[in-house]
C-alpha cells in the first residue's frame, strides 16, 4: 500500500499538487492449497504525514513462488498493472454551509425567518464535503399544528418525522431544493404563527457524519421558521420628518429622513426600503436602500458621502420602529447629479411588490442642495511685540509685524461651518 498522486481526470500524467506524499507499507502473507490468502489491512492514521483526501492504492504481487525448499529464480511475476484497489482517506467532515427560505421576495436565511401563511414553505440547502457526499440525507421535521401531538409547544424528538432526500454520490457540493412543507401543517387557522423545525443526519462516502446539522428542539435545529397571517404595513404620515434648512440640503453636512413604521410580521420581514432622495423618476440616483433581513445598505456613492446609517428603534411594546435615513451629500454629487434638488420619494417592498404607501412623491419635502461656502473671521492677533491696538473693526500694526488669522469656512447664508 502506497500514497499516490491524485487522478488527473483530463488524462495527462498524475502529478502531486504541491508537496508529495511519501508513505508506503507492505505485507506478507501465504497462499493456502487453493492458491487463495487473506490479509486484513488497517488504514493508516495520518499523524500529520498527509493530509485528507490522499490517494492510497493497495497491490497485490508475487514475491516468489513454490515451497522456500525450491529454487524460484526462474518464477516472473505478471501481475498486470490494471490489478490494484484505490481508496482515500477522508477525515474532514461534511458542512452544511446554509439553509434559506426561498421567499418570493428573493432567497433569504430560513432560520427566524417569517413566512406569509398562503403558500407551502420552500428552503433550500448548501452542503459541501471535501472528498465526496453521500445519498440519501435524512432531514428531520416538525411542524407546529401537525406534529406536536401533546400540544405543550416544545419541539420533541419523538414528534419529528423523517424524509429522505436523494443526491447524487460523490458530489463535492451542491445546493439541494428541499421538499415542500405545507403551510397549514405548520399554523392552525385559529393562530396568528406557526413554527416549522428541521434538522439533517447525513454522511460522507468516508462514514464522516455532518457535524453541523442541528438536532430536535428549537435552540439545537438547524432552523426555525415561523408562519404568520399577513399584517398590514403602515407608515404614521404625521412621523415624516426631513431635516432641510429652509428647504436645502447642505453638503457634507449629516441630513436625517426619518418615519414612524408599523408592521405585525415584524420590520425584519420587508424586502427592502427605497429612499430616493431626487424623486420617483430619477430612483437611480442619489437613493439609499435598507435590507431589513440582513441589515445591508446600497446607496448611490457618486450623490452621498460615505456610508449612510439607517438606525432602526422599536417603540416598546409594540410592532412599530422608528426608521432613521443618516447621511451626507457629497460635495462634487451636490453639484453634478443633484444639482436641481427633487422631491424625495419612500417606497416599501415586501413579497416582490411595492406595497403603495403612496410616499413616492414628498412634495413637503422639496428640496435643492447647497454648495455654496464663504470665509468668516472668527479671531485676528497681533503676535509682535509691541501688540497692536484692537479696535471695532480696526488693528494698528508696525511694518513687518506677524500676525495670526483664525477663520472658518461657513455655508453661505448659514451659521453652520462647512464639513
Amino acid at each position: 500500500m502506497k500514497a499516490v498522486p491524485p487522478k488527473n481526470e483530463s488524462g495527462g500524467i498524475d502529478e502531486w499538487i504541491g508537496e508529495p506524499v511519501i508513505w508506503s507499507q507492505t505485507w506478507y502473507s501465504a497462499l493456502n492449497q487453493n492458491s487463495l490468502f487473506e490479509r486484513e489491512l488497517v488504514v493508516p492514521q495520518s499523524f500529520g504525514q498527509f493530509p485528507s483526501g490522499t490517494r492510497f492504492e493497495i497491490r497485490p504481487s508475487i514475491s516468489r513462488v513454490g515451497p522456500l525448499s525450491e529454487n524460484s529464480s526462474t518464477s516472473i511475476d505478471t501481475t498486470a498493472n490494471s490489478i490494484f484497489v484505490p481508496f482515500i482517506i477522508d477525515i474532514e467532515v461534511p458542512k452544511i454551509i446554509s439553509i434559506y427560505a426561498l421567499d418570493s421576495g428573493g432567497i433569504t436565511p430560513a432560520d427566524g425567518h417569517v413566512w406569509m401563511s398562503g403558500q407551502s414553505l420552500a428552503l433550500r440547502l448548501f452542503i459541501e464535503d471535501s472528498d465526496g457526499l453521500a445519498s440519501p440525507l435524512k432531514m428531520y421535521y416538525w411542524l407546529e399544528n401537525h406534529d406536536d401531538s401533546n400540544g405543550d409547544g416544545i419541539m420533541q424528538a419523538n414528534e419529528y418525522r423523517e424524509i429522505s432526500v436523494t443526491l447524487n454520490n460523490g458530489l463535492l457540493s451542491t445546493d439541494i431544493d428541499l421538499p415542500l412543507l405545507d403551510d397549514e401543517q405548520i399554523k392552525a387557522p385559529s393562530e396568528m404563527v406557526g413554527r416549522a423545525s428541521v434538522y439533517f443526519v447525513g454522511e460522507d462516502l468516508a462514514g464522516n457524519y455532518i457535524a453541523n446539522g442541528g438536532t430536535f428542539g428549537e435552540d439545537n435545529d438547524l432552523a426555525t421558521i415561523f408562519v404568520a397571517n399577513r399584517q398590514d404595513t403602515v407608515v404614521d404620515l404625521d412621523s415624516l420628518e426631513f431635516d432641510t434648512i429652509q428647504g436645502t440640503l447642505l453638503a457634507g453636512k449629516e441630513h436625517h429622513f426619518s418615519f414612524n413604521l408599523t408592521d405585525g410580521n415584524g420590520i425584519q420581514t420587508l424586502d427592502r426600503i427605497e429612499l430616493a432622495l431626487l424623486g420617483r423618476d430619477d430612483s437611480s440616483n442619489c437613493f439609499i436602500t435598507y435590507f431589513p433581513r440582513n441589515m445591508v445598505i446600497e446607496y448611490d456613492q457618486s450623490c452621498i458621502i460615505s456610508t449612510p446609517r439607517v438606525i432602526i428603534t422599536n417603540h416598546p411594546q409594540s410592532a412599530t420602529w422608528n426608521v432613521d435615513f443618516t447621511f451626507r451629500l457629497d460635495w462634487n454629487g451636490s453639484y453634478n447629479s443633484a444639482q436641481s434638488g427633487g422631491i424625495p420619494s419612500l417606497k416599501i417592498f415586501d413579497e416582490g411588490q411595492d406595497l403603495g404607501l403612496g410616499l413616492s412623491k414628498i412634495s413637503i419635502f422639496l428640496w435643492q442642495p447647497s454648495y455654496d461656502v464663504e470665509m468668516e473671521l472668527i479671531n485676528l492677533k497681533d503676535i509682535t511685540d509691541p501688540v497692536g491696538v484692537i479696535e471695532s473693526n480696526n488693528m494698528w500694526l508696525l511694518r513687518g509685524d506677524e500676525i495670526e488669522l483664525f477663520a472658518t469656512l461657513m455655508h453661505k447664508g448659514t451659521r453652520l461651518a462647512a464639513e
